[in-house]
């Protein structure tokens, strides 16, 4: 699995399914994350994916995350009768800064100086 794509409240990642010859039970797979958050669970996002024996890229967009954070990611595989295998390898991303947190953290920083430059002027006059 890799990452393919980051914003600010989004990541993408993709991965290729199992071959067929290895994939004759295979159901689907469960793509799971979690924040960076150490007592944050992981969480299934939009439930299975099925498996396609023709096309086996997959693609996923996990939407709804939280700006400027780190995200956790991995898969599982899903079997007949909803047998899950272990998760495999952990892939990390951040989601990128958005406009609002932009904003919170800018417009005290600009207050101050436009702030400073109304200053200097009145100094230059003097």
């Amino acid at each position: 699995m890799q990452v393919v794509d980051t914003k600010p409240t989004s990541i993408t990642v993709k991965w290729q399914g199992l071959d067929q010859n290895q994939a004759a039970h295979v159901v689907g797979y469960v793509l799971e994350y979690k924040s960076e958050n150490e007592d944050d669970d992981w969480q299934e996002y939009n439930g299975i994916t099925k498996h396609r024996s023709r096309q086996n890229e997959y693609k996923v967009q996990v939407r709804g995350l939280e700006e400027a954070t780190e995200y956790f990611f991995r898969l599982k595989v899903i079997g007949k009768n909803d047998k899950r295998g272990a998760p495999g390898p952990e892939v990390k991303a951040v989601t990128n800064c958005g406009r609002e947190l932009l904003k919170r953290f800018l417009q005290p920083f600009m207050r101050s100086f436009l702030a400073l430059m109304s200053l200097s002027q009145i100094f230059m006059r003097l």
